[in-house]
């Protein structure tokens, strides 16, 4: 016998249990009246359709959480192998899980609202047409007694006390099946509410390792088998004076909500979400879309990854969104040190000669001011990203601390890295 099947079978039945058979005392205590078999047929629709394909719904969801877990824990273990292609892998994977996690919570929730509502009018409506049944029959039972008829008026008297029976019935079948109703649909906001929490979690994780992932965009075929480096790109801003500074650190006095989520200038939406909010007619998810705040809908490979650069407008001539940059600034020593990373964002427009670096876990407060002595860009990124992740984990950084001045920094103008001018 197959136990595992068995429980989950016994488990998923239970609430059923609880509710099940409520309409047959409905049944019974109406049948007397001309609507009560609209009365029953309509409280059986409720209880053994709609309600149970709600609940296993609900199920359902806590089966996909199930496979979440599962699915979250595979890429610690990848994390911790310090495999990160695999790990971007798996992470995308989690996060499309927990997304369905959500969109069921959702679609639950929304579902159990409306069964609520159709529990609230037939039990308005049953009630309404037994009152007037009842009413009906005390006055037809008035009638018999003025005529002395008591036969027939006793038949009156009964029928009226059937109709009784039968809104105390409904009013109590609806209870339970509200009750039974808002339990899932609690269970089901419940669920939303941590697939959102969850959601960001993942997301800020799916960044992280992305970062580590891309610390050395220079193209494959420009290292040669020995790794030496054949070509060192294309340098730009040659005759600019230019600095580097940080934004976007927990503390970063000028930070905007857009920076805050990971939104860059060059971060894109993901259209086929808006879509998928339209086809589904949920209107509260296409206004959260349209407002943009959230990072959720962007392609999350264009979100910003700490060691993202930011250059001020004098500094972008020739360089594409996103496009891989090496940038190679002095210490007062003397030496000389590089950071690599992406072109994903620009600095507020009254800057000049400026190069921000985007350092969400302020790991790079030492080089705040440091002279950048050239800006190299690369036309293609194909990343060895196991090397890097695990060089990262070692603690191999792209720029070192220093006792550089912190200069002042202007408010943002727009979304995006904010340091003011020198």
């Amino acid at each position: 016998m197959d136990y595992k099947n068995l429980f989950f079978f016994v488990v998923s039945t239970l609430p059923c249990i609880a509710w099940s058979n409520s309409c047959e005392q409905v049944t019974s205590s109406c049948q007397t009246q001309p609507t009560g078999s609209q009365i029953s047929t309509q409280c059986q629709q409720m209880e053994k359709g709609q309600l149970p394909a709600l609940e296993q719904k609900e199920i359902q969801i806590q089966s996909d959480w199930t496979g979440y877990q599962g699915t979250t824990t595979e890429l610690q273990k990848l994390i911790e192998l310090e495999k990160a292609n695999e790990a971007l892998s798996k992470a995308a994977q989690a996060r499309g899980e927990i997304q369905n996690i959500s969109s069921s919570g959702s679609s639950c929730d929304a579902q159990s609202k409306e069964l609520l509502n159709r529990i609230s009018t037939w039990s308005a409506q049953s009630s309404e047409q037994t009152q007037l049944y009842i009413q009906d029959e005390n006055q037809k039972a008035s009638q018999a007694q003025s005529r002395m008829d008591s036969a027939q008026a006793s038949t009156h008297q009964s029928n009226a006390r059937q109709g009784e029976s039968c809104k105390q019935a409904v009013a109590a079948t609806a209870s339970t099946l509200k009750e039974a109703t808002d339990a899932v649909g609690q269970k089901c906001r419940t669920h939303v509410s941590e697939a959102s929490t969850e959601s960001k979690n993942l997301a800020s994780k799916q960044n992280s390792i992305a970062a580590l992932a891309s610390q050395d965009p220079i193209p494959k075929e420009s290292i040669s088998p020995g790794g030496e480096e054949k070509i060192k790109g294309e340098e730009v801003a040659k005759d600019k004076q230019k600095k580097i500074t940080r934004y976007g650190y927990a503390d970063d006095p000028y930070m905007d909500s857009y920076t805050k989520s990971g939104i860059g200038k060059y971060s894109q939406k993901d259209p086929s979400l808006r879509s998928k909010y339209l086809e589904e007619g949920n209107a509260e998810m296409v206004k959260a879309y349209d407002r943009g705040k959230d990072p959720q809908f962007y392609k999350q490979d264009t979100l910003l990854r700490e060691g993202d650069i930011a250059l001020s407008p004098d500094l972008t001539k020739g360089l594409k969104p996103l496009q891989p940059v090496e940038v190679t600034y002095a210490r007062p020593d003397g030496s000389t040190h590089t950071i690599k990373g992406r072109f994903a964002d620009t600095t507020a427009s009254s800057l000049r000669g400026r190069v921000d670096l985007f350092d969400p876990n302020g790991a790079q407060t030492g080089i705040d001011g440091a002279k950048v002595t050239s800006i190299r860009k690369f036309d293609t990124a194909p990343i060895q990203a196991d090397v890097v992740f695990r060089n990262f984990q070692e603690g191999w950084r792209g720029g070192y601390a220093g006792d550089y001045p912190e200069d002042a920094r202007a408010p943002a103008s727009s979304a995006g890295s904010d340091s003011n001018e020198d």
